[in-house]
């Protein structure tokens, strides 16, 4: 399926999905991939709709669906997937994470990105292994990450260690590897990390939010006021650059910056922590993280009615970074024209810029967003 019926089919499946919202009240949340929805309904059964050609519906076949249907139960033995807490549809795999903190997973797994060994690619759910965690299954997870172009998996611990699996060329998983695909979890190590004296080890710690890109990954570390190790800093890990074989093309101009650090390295194998503005130091106060394929993006904490919150300088600021200028769109025809940044230029940028407040009307609390109190939480996006 070329890249412009991948598209029409992701916009018609979003639609149906929404149409669906519309009249229902059950759902609690959704996820979309690069060409399929799951949705994760009240009852703690997931459906799911678009594309199937990689299995990533979990439907026990390859029939793309235009409406919504069950995820089966697969591994699972029952009859539909059920029990589960939390969803992730990535561009042609899919996760899910069970109430007894099992990680569920299912579709292409072409780079590994289920997780279950060389066993290839699965129509109906299966779970990952244990891997690095040196158990049967991979356990006591709490946060799950598929990334919406990606193929690599990212899950977190009740212990706040993140684990990676699956696609590795440019060392997205974090474990001081590339160029070797990890077909079971591996343990993402610290990288630039500071060492906590109180707890030493060799891996990312303390984290409270993870988020898979394309190519690039991305985790948060707990922001603590009465703890001065713990600064809602930004770790990324993967591709430092914007862009796939495609570039080749030479339609879309080529460039480095993904990582946020300023450097021109092509990518890290290990987590590197995200620069402040104009290079300045680091970005801390973070509260929510999100990657996109050729961009990140970090919301600032802003909580200006606790006295105990000691951050005069945080104003619930969103911050970006990569790839700001032609984008993919339509492909070689019609490339989607850039700023995607939000600072009002079609620059791209190494390091974070402050995203404009353009048509937004601060003058009011209630609808500007200005004072986040997002408290972090058990996934990328959750808290209040």
């Amino acid at each position: 399926m070329d890249s412009a019926k991948r598209f029409i089919l992701s916009i018609v499946a979003f639609t149906l999905i929404i149409i669906t919202l519309a009249r229902a009240s059950n759902m609690l949340k959704v996820s979309g991939g690069e060409d399929h929805t799951l949705v994760l309904a009240e009852n703690k059964f997931v459906w799911a709709c678009g594309a199937n050609y990689s299995y990533q519906l979990g439907t026990d076949n390859s029939q793309d669906q235009w409406t919504l249907i069950q995820v089966e139960g697969g591994a699972m033995g029952t009859p539909h997937l059920q029990d589960i807490n939390n969803i992730a549809a990535g561009w042609m795999h899919s996760l899910a994470l069970d109430t007894s903190d099992f990680v569920w997973a299912w579709g292409d797994d072409s780079c590994g990105q289920l997780g279950n060994g060389p066993g290839g690619s699965s129509s109906t759910p299966i779970q990952p292994l244990g891997g690095e965690m040196g158990t049967q299954y991979l356990q006591n997870i709490i946060a799950i990450s598929a990334g919406r172009s990606g193929k690599h998996s990212l899950a977190m611990d009740v212990n706040s260690l993140v684990y990676a699996w699956g696609y590795n060329k440019y060392g997205q998983c974090g474990n001081d590897v590339n160029d070797t695909n990890e077909l079971t979890p591996v343990r993402v190590i610290r990288g630039e990390q500071p060492q906590d004296v109180n707890n030493p080890n060799l891996y990312l710690k303390h984290i409270v939010a993870i988020f898979a890109g394309a190519d690039q990954s991305m985790a948060m570390e707990k922001d603590d006021p009465n703890d001065p190790n713990f600064n809602g800093c930004v770790y990324t890990w993967g591709t430092n650059q914007w862009g796939d074989e495609e570039y080749e093309q030479g339609w879309i101009p080529f460039g480095n910056g993904l990582l946020g650090t300023g450097s021109d390295a092509n990518f890290s194998d290990t987590p590197v922590k995200v620069h402040g503005v104009n290079d300045v130091n680091f970005l801390e106060h973070i509260v929510a993280i999100a990657a996109g394929w050729d961009h990140c993006m970090a919301l600032e904490r802003d909580d200006p009615f606790n006295p105990s919150w000691q951050c005069p300088t945080c104003k619930g600021r969103v911050y970006t970074w990569g790839n700001n200028g032609l984008g993919f769109g339509g492909g070689p025809s019609s490339p989607s024209v850039g700023g995607r940044l939000g600072d009002d230029t079609t620059i791209s940028r190494s390091t974070p810029v402050l995203v404009l407040k353009g048509r937004q009307d601060t003058s009011n609390i209630e609808l500007s967003g200005t004072h986040c109190r997002h408290s972090g939480g058990r996934g990328p996006f959750n808290g209040s």
